[in-house]
């Protein structure tokens, strides 16, 4: 045995031959994509390494743990893991050298996927090195060097996005703001909408919910305002906290409901244009100059512009409370046109009655979801179901957290994580299964979303249910982390909204964006049992 490795080793010795070293000045730069992340945030870091001397020299390509390694320290100086394993690599040859002039550099990009950063602040460099024993003949640059150092702070990731609270009432149940994208450093005219998803009312309840009812005329739309100094480019307060407002004076020529000492009233709505800024509110109605108008109205429940003064009343249901009073005697409202003596009438038989918001009610959180959903055909909802029934919509229970208790998990609404949700159960009675039938009558169906006090969690990709509804649904175990552990024992909808077909009488299958025969379905779940797809 020792023969033969003395053997080996000389012949080793005889055929190897280093390759003459070179060296010249380099220069190894790292640039990150930016130097805030949030936490969890993948981001590319750039690398270029620059030939600064005077002579023409190979080097190794730039290769992530061949040629150059990056490393990640913490405020002690602790190295962070590196988390995507060691790579396992043959001895390099020559076909591995770049030849660089002076002046001339080469450039790399990798990312920060093999690191875990929790929120923080890191160093950040890499270190360009090389080493003889490779299986290259040529010369080559050997040895090491060092790039700048960078620090990259991580934040903690932002949350699902939470409209304010005092964005809402009992009214207004959603709202999205849209402002026109522009350059960062443009100054002229900004466009913004809001706009918003509201409650129906109808006239009687219009009549209960309102402080006073008038008829009226417009006599002034004064100068809208900002209720903070600076408006939307006032840096120091967040956008959620800034609101621009228009008040209404109307002369008024009768009440109807809680006559007011004054004969006129100032009615304010949300938007308006101040200095080049314009915002628009689509919930809101129009008031022009003389217009004659019958409106109901309620004490402002807006927090930020409810103490500015002059004392001042809202439009009860935004667009729905202000009726354009006719010469032909009719009352215009947006998408209604009522007779004056109908919509009089209503108001009379009602007008003792108040329905006033609880004194700690400040409005609604909204939590919204939005989901790219993939294109399920009915044959893929058929193949990827578990089972699939009809049945009627039983009962839609009250919503829930995701807690053991099901209450919020957070003593304050801005302390809510992404993984706290809301999910809604429904049960269904089931008339007939269509495959894998289950022992019970009677199934549970889990969706995200629903309204548990004043926080609401809105989805747009999962499907909606009335109670007394027949329906017909494409199920699946529930995979999802969040609630998925939570009794009782469920099941949620393939493909989410795609999966749940509401059934009419006169045979027709209506789906989420089309409607078609149950027949049709009927025979493609058919043929999927046929074919042993069933689970």
């Amino acid at each position: 045995m020792l023969l033969i490795i003395s053997i080996l080793f000389t012949v080793g010795c005889v055929d190897s031959k280093e390759p003459e070293q070179q060296t010249v000045e380099l220069n190894f730069t790292l640039v990150p994509e930016k130097a805030q992340v949030q936490e969890e945030e993948i981001f590319k870091i750039h690398l270029m390494l620059t030939n600064t001397g005077n002579k023409t020299i190979n080097l190794w390509k730039l290769e992530e743990q061949i040629s150059y390694d990056i490393n990640f320290y913490d405020q002690d100086g602790t190295a962070v893991p590196y988390e995507c394993g060691v790579i396992s690599r043959p001895s390099l040859t020559n076909e591995f050298l770049v030849e660089l002039g002076p002046g001339q550099s080469l450039n790399a990009t990798f990312d920060s996927r093999c690191w875990t950063l929790s929120d923080g602040k890191y160093t950040l460099n890499a270190i360009y090195h090389t080493s003889r024993g490779e299986s290259i003949a040529k010369p080559y640059w050997l040895g090491n060097v060092e790039s700048n150092n960078v620090t990259i702070e991580v934040v903690k990731a932002k949350q699902p996005e939470l409209i304010e609270l005092s964005m809402f009432d009992d009214s207004l149940i959603s709202l999205s703001t849209g402002v026109e994208p522009l350059g960062s450093d443009y100054e002229g005219p900004l466009n913004m909408e809001l706009m918003g998803l509201l409650a129906s009312m109808g006239q009687d309840d219009l009549t209960i919910r309102s402080d006073t009812i008038l008829t009226g005329t417009v006599k002034e739309i004064l100068p809208s305002k900002w209720n903070i100094p600076g408006g939307w480019h006032n840096d120091s307060v967040r956008g959620s906290e800034k609101a621009m407002y228009t008040d209404v004076v109307i002369n008024v020529d009768q009440y109807l409901k809680n006559p007011l000492s004054s004969d006129e009233v100032i009615v304010r709505i949300r938007g308006g244009t101040v200095e080049g800024t314009t915002m628009s509110a689509d919930f809101e109605p129009d008031f022009t100059n003389n217009e004659k108008v019958l409106l109901f109205l309620r004490e402002d429940p807006f927090r930020l512009t409810r103490d500015i003064a002059p004392e001042h009343f809202t439009v009860t249901g935004y667009v729905q409370g202000k009726f354009t009073l006719t010469e032909d005697g009719n009352a215009v409202r947006w998408r209604e046109t009522v007779p004056i003596g109908e919509l009089l009438d209503t108001i009379e038989t009602h007008a003792d009655t108040t329905l006033k918001l609880p004194e700690d009610f400040v409005g609604h959180m909204i939590i919204s979801l939005n989901v790219n959903l993939e294109k399920l055909s009915y044959e893929d909802l058929s193949r990827e179901s578990d089972s699939i029934l009809i049945g009627e919509v039983q009962k839609i229970h009250p919503a829930r957290w995701n807690t053991p208790d099901g209450k919020i998990p957070t003593g304050s609404i801005d302390d809510l994580q992404r993984d706290d949700t809301i999910y809604t159960d429904i049960t269904i009675d089931v008339d007939q299964y269509l495959k894998n039938p289950l022992p019970s009558d009677e199934v549970t169906v889990r969706i995200e979303g629903g309204a548990v006090d004043n926080v609401i969690v809105l989805t747009d990709h999962e499907p909606y249910f009335t109670e007394g509804e027949v329906v017909l649904l494409y199920l699946s175990k529930n995979t999802y982390p969040l609630a998925k552990d939570i009794a009782p024992e469920h099941f949620i909808v393939t493909g989410y909204k795609q999966g749940k077909f509401t059934v009419l009488d006169n045979g027709k299958a209506v789906g989420q964006d089309e409607t078609t025969n149950l027949e049709n379905l009927l025979d493609i779940i058919d043929d999927s049992v046929v074919e042993g797809v069933t689970i």
